[in-house]
């Protein structure tokens, strides 16, 4: 097997795995659904990735690379200056939105759709909930801003600054994994990236409404 063949082998194991993954998840799907559909043998999980355990890694590793070139923690802490005016709050909860939306929807043309949803349908599991709390908590958008809540308000309650964060974070992380459903039986539209861009301005003006911050 040459170099280029084994190459172009790993790589449909890895789209066939990954689209799998997104769909039923890793626990759901066997190495033999894996391997029809990239049409290799069964032996060439194995092979190039030393089983299901090292393709999960691989794809996990693929994954979560655009988001390991962002840290939403070291943002905050480079920009704290802006928590001085509310010039600088908007800003801070305006940019920090965007870039959340823009590692959840590439906009690299060439990356596999589903890539897009495998993150966000592995975070609602009990797996996925795990990685999380144990290897990304303290960098999460989550904890960031419900540390921004509380800077801006003053406020303790929990409850109203998870509500705020949630009305953020949810509507991406719902629409997207689930976009080819959601467009065919509920919005009847499709839910393309300009669909997207607008929801992530909707969701900004109200995130700015919500903790005061309306000019």
């Amino acid at each position: 097997m040459t170099y280029k063949v084994s190459e172009a082998t790993k790589q449909r194991l890895i789209d066939a795995a990954g689209e799998l993954f997104s769909r039923q998840g890793t626990e759901n799907v066997t190495v033999k659904q894996i391997t029809q559909l990239a049409g290799t043998k069964e032996n060439a999980i194995s092979y190039h990735f030393g089983g299901k355990a090292g393709l999960i890694k691989e794809i996990n590793d693929i994954v979560l690379a655009r988001w390991r070139s962002f840290s939403f923690l070291a943002y905050l802490r480079e920009n704290e200056n802006l928590f001085d005016t509310k010039e600088g709050q908007r800003k801070l909860i305006t940019d920090l939105i965007s870039k959340f939306y823009s590692l959840i929807w590439s906009d690299n043309e060439s990356e596999a759709d589903w890539i897009k949803s495998y993150i966000l349908k592995g975070y609602f599991n009990e797996q996925g909930l795990k990685y999380v709390e144990t290897n990304l908590f303290e960098d999460s958008i989550n904890n960031v801003l419900f540390i921004i809540y509380q800077r801006i308000t003053g406020s303790t309650e929990k409850i109203k600054a998870h509500c705020w964060l949630s009305a953020i974070i949810l509507p991406a992380m719902l629409i997207v994994p689930y976009r080819d459903f959601i467009s065919k039986h509920i919005y009847a539209t499709n839910v393309d990236k300009n669909f997207y861009l607008s929801l992530k301005e909707e969701i900004t003006r109200n995130a700015l409404y919500g903790i005061g911050l309306t000019e």
